[in-house]
This record gives structure tokens, sequence and C-alpha cells, in this order.
């Protein structure tokens, strides 16, 4: 464990330390870094990494349907749980249990810990979560147009990057090499700049008074859903490394988009990003422990 806490989780921490010191003491603008992140880095990133994957497309099948299993089973466990709590009160709960950090947290502590192959498998999970998070976090938070919603994430540039490099994997179609190390420079970017972007996020928030809500959605989202992860990856079919990133991506923290999401609908915003926040520091240990196990 301690080893997983040096090798894996300290180059993270100390990143994502340096954005919290940056949001605390400059005040810097993290919606912009964010956004660069998203319209430029990941999308990159996504589209290096596929287009040059090894993985097949049989373990990427796996990956996106026991992930979809995996938030369908935890949200109705985290809705059964929460009858004593008002509805928008469980609405937001659902919302930050199901809402997984794959992206500033998944991908680097995947590559650490399981390399290249294991970053290729993350990103499905990602590019899967970013739909998941898009449609279906605002179908629990609000009842509202899933048209809307679906337009909303085919307007993002990482689900077109992803689709392109799947694309060009399976025809096996080279990118002509100059125009292949550019996007290499960005994707090579997005790993730092998601962490920095997380650290900016934190920083610039105060630290939540925790609730029983609170707590009891963490719980569910750190301490039961590696469990499911396990259970899930097993009726899927998934092994070795399969089932590892699955179970890792199980252990990530509420992903900030969760309370941005919830903040633009006016849901129970706050408790969702009291969940974002204890999450993020609460994990650090679980994700040394599964990562331990794991390997």
């Amino acid at each position: 464990m301690l080893s997983a806490l040096l090798d894996v989780i300290m180059p993270v921490l100390v990143v994502v330390a340096v954005g919290t010191a940056l949001g605390r003491f400059l005040r810097l603008d993290a919606q912009t870094v964010s956004k660069v992140t998203l319209y430029a880095l990941s999308p990159s990133l996504a589209l290096y990494n596929l287009a040059h994957s090894e993985a097949n497309l049989t373990s990427a099948l796996k990956i996106v349907l026991g992930y979809i299993l995996f938030v369908l089973i935890m949200g109705r466990l985290t809705w059964l749980s929460s009858r004593d709590q008002p509805d928008e009160t469980r609405r937001a709960m659902v919302a930050g249990v199901i809402t997984g950090n794959n992206g500033n947290f998944g991908l680097p502590i995947a590559l650490f810990a399981f390399g290249k192959p294991g970053l290729e498998l993350a990103l499905v999970v990602f590019t899967v979560s970013v739909f998941m998070t898009f449609v279906v976090t605002p179908s629990v938070l609000r009842d509202g147009s899933w048209r809307s919603r679906v337009r909303t994430v085919f307007a993002l540039p990482l689900v077109w990057a992803a689709l392109l490099g799947v694309t060009l994997n399976s025809l096996a179609i080279r990118i002509p090499v100059g125009l292949d190390r550019g996007i290499q420079l960005l994707a090579e970017a997005a790993v730092p700049m998601l962490l920095i972007s997380l650290g900016l996020q934190i920083g610039s928030s105060g630290f939540p008074t925790p609730s029983r809500a609170m707590i009891r959605a963490v719980g569910l989202r750190l301490i039961l859903g590696p469990c499911v992860a396990l259970f899930v990856a097993w009726l899927v079919g998934a092994t070795g490394l399969e089932r590892s990133v699955l179970v890792l991506s199980s252990a990530m923290p509420t992903a900030i988009n969760a309370f941005l999401v919830a903040q633009e609908l006016k849901a129970d915003f706050k408790l969702v990003g009291g969940i974002v926040i204890l999450t993020t520091v609460l994990s650090i240990p679980v994700i040394a422990l599964v990562v331990t196990l794991l390997r």
C-alpha cells in the first residue's frame, strides 16, 4: 500500500497541490483552464491514444457495458438507501455517487498504476462517463428534455475525437506524421492540466461541513462502489486489466462536473459540492488500497 501511495498517488497529489495553491493564492480562473482542458487537451488525448491503441474491441465493449451497469446499480442503491431524505436531497446524493472523476483523477492514476494499456482502457471509461455526466446526471437532478442533453454531449469535441480515434484504429489508417506529433504534444499536456484544473477547483472552494446525507453518499461512493464494480466485472466477464480498470474507476472521487451541472440546474449544489470535496480527500487511501489489491 505504501508503494501505491508513493508511486501512483504521490505524483497526482503533487500536481493537484500546485493547482490548489495557484487557485488559493493567485485566484486563477478555474473555468477557463477547465474549458481549455475539455475542448482542446482531452480530445487530443482521446484521439491520439485511441488511434494508437492496441486494446481490442471486446475489451472496450466490456468496459462500456460494465461502467453503464455500475452507474445504474449505484444510482438505484443510493436512491433506496436515502428514503429518509427529502426528494431534492436524494437526487443530489444519487448525482454525487454516480458521477465519477474519471478524467482528472482516473486517467493519470490508471497511467501510473497500469501503464499505457491501462490508460487506453481508462480513456474508454472517461468517454462513457462524459456521456453519462451530461445526460444521466441532469436527468437525476431535474426532469427535462433528453434531446437537449444528447445535443450537449455531441457538441463536445471529446466525443467526436474518441469516435475518430476508434475509426482510424479500426481501419488501420495512420495520421500524417506532422499532424500526429502536434496531437501528441497536446495529448501529453492533458494529464497535468487535468490535475491542475482539479487543484484550482479545490483551492477556490472552502471545506464543507459534513451532513448525514453527505457522509452517506461518500461512503456509498468510496466503500460500496469498488465492491459493486467487482461484481459488475464478473457479470460482464471482465478479467485481468479490464477488471482492474473497471474497479479502479469505481474508487475515483465524485467529479466536479456533478457540482457544475447541479449549480446550472439550481439543484442542491451545496450538497453535491461537499460530496465532491470530501470524496476527493478521502479517496486517496481508498485508491492506494485498491491499486495495491489489484496489482
